[in-house]
């Protein structure tokens, strides 16, 4: 290992050793935390240096035992470090010391403990939502609604949809789409394009009703389709004004409730089209009272679904494209890219291993 090389490590072992007696020092807190985990950082730095010049073996065990026996000296009660040169590392070993200090402190001091112990108090550590219901807050609560797995609104998601936002926004339609019940129900439907003009018309239409009216949107995939029975137009101005607003269903239960399925049974007072207000995609099937439905974006960003007179049982399914074999692929090539760069690197680290033994062989000889 070069002179540099060789000085780098020995003062990273310095400050190791300094920032060890500082632990040592302080008993408990966050310093002693700090402390310690810059210990170990500058260990790691030591070692990373020590080993990462191509050198045969004997001479990396010598180097690593000198460095360890300077890191001995430096460590012991007795040790020769200029007190300038320990104060000024003694400065530096609080630095991090105080950070973690002050990044553990809403958990440790004031009144934060109470904050985190409610939060623990919700914990849910199953996938099955059944148990919330369709509870939805409006914000996710600084990410605490991972804790409870309660849906959110707003939160710090980069997949939400421009009109999923708008819907978040606006404090009529928000209203609908959040709390523990948010099935809707109407006979009276209207179908128009999903565009940010209609959107528009049906903020105001539910700002003039309290309530959003229920539209329903002709599916564009290859299945096509549209909704029957309901005032069809492309001029939503037209459409949507004339629309009476949606009715909160009451009779429902939540049968079962996953990130791939969702099972209602709803009771309703007559043959209509439900919204459910969960998000809408083309994945999505249903099923009511066992048999295939066609399922359409209602709201522009929601599922809808007709159903008929009286008790419903609904079952949504999420069908993803290619599951499993993408996923099997996405491993396949993984695991054919790992076993290449092996093969590709064995030789070289066979290469440096029967160096390795031939200086070894060649230095027994010597000594003899």
């Amino acid at each position: 290992m070069p002179p540099d090389d060789y000085q780098l490590v020995l003062s990273h072992l310095r400050i190791a050793a300094v920032m060890l007696r500082c632990a040592q020092a302080v008993k408990q807190g966050p310093l002693r935390i700090g402390c310690l985990w810059s210990a170990s950082d500058r260990l790691d730095n030591a070692l990373r240096i020590a080993i990462a010049r191509r050198i045969n073996l004997l001479k990396r065990i010598a180097t690593l035992n000198a460095c360890l026996d300077k890191l001995d000296r430096y460590a012991g009660e007795g040790d020769s470090i200029s007190p300038a040169f320990e104060g000024e590392i003694h400065i530096v070993s609080r630095i991090p010391g105080l950070s973690t200090s002050r990044l553990v402190r809403s958990t440790m001091y004031q009144s934060q403990p109470a904050r985190w112990h409610a939060v623990d108090v919700r914990h849910r550590p199953e996938i099955d939502l059944t148990p919330g219901g369709l509870m939805r807050d409006v914000e996710n609560d600084m990410n605490h609604t991972f804790v409870s797995k309660t849906r959110a609104m707003r939160g710090f998601s980069g997949l939400a949809s421009r009109l999923l936002r708008r819907y978040a926004e606006d404090e009529v339609l928000v209203q609908g789409v959040t709390g523990a019940n948010r099935l809707w129900f109407s006979s009276s439907i209207g179908i128009v394009d999903r565009s940010e003009h209609c959107f528009d018309v049906l903020r105001v239409r539910a700002a003039a009703l309290g309530a959003a009216p229920l539209v329903v949107h002709p599916r564009t995939d290859r299945s096509g389709g549209s909704p029957s029975n309901g005032q069809t137009g492309g001029n939503c101005d037209a459409v949507i004004p004339s629309l009476p607003a949606a009715t909160r269903l009451d009779s429902f239960e939540v049968v079962a409730y996953q990130p791939t399925r969702l099972t209602l049974r709803v009771d309703v007072p007559s043959a209509g089209w439900l919204l459910v207000t969960d998000t809408w995609s083309r994945r999505w099937r249903v099923t009511v009272n066992g048999g295939d439905r066609a399922l359409f974006r209602g709201n522009f960003v929601f599922r809808a679904v007709p159903v008929s007179l009286g008790t419903n049982v609904i079952d949504f399914q999420y069908d993803p494209i290619g599951f499993p074999w993408l996923l099997m692929l996405s491993w396949g090539v993984l695991f054919i890219v790992g076993a290449w760069s092996g093969a590709a690197t064995a030789v070289p680290v066979r290469a440096f291993l029967h160096q390795t033994v031939a200086d070894l062989a060649f230095r027994r000889a010597a000594a003899r």
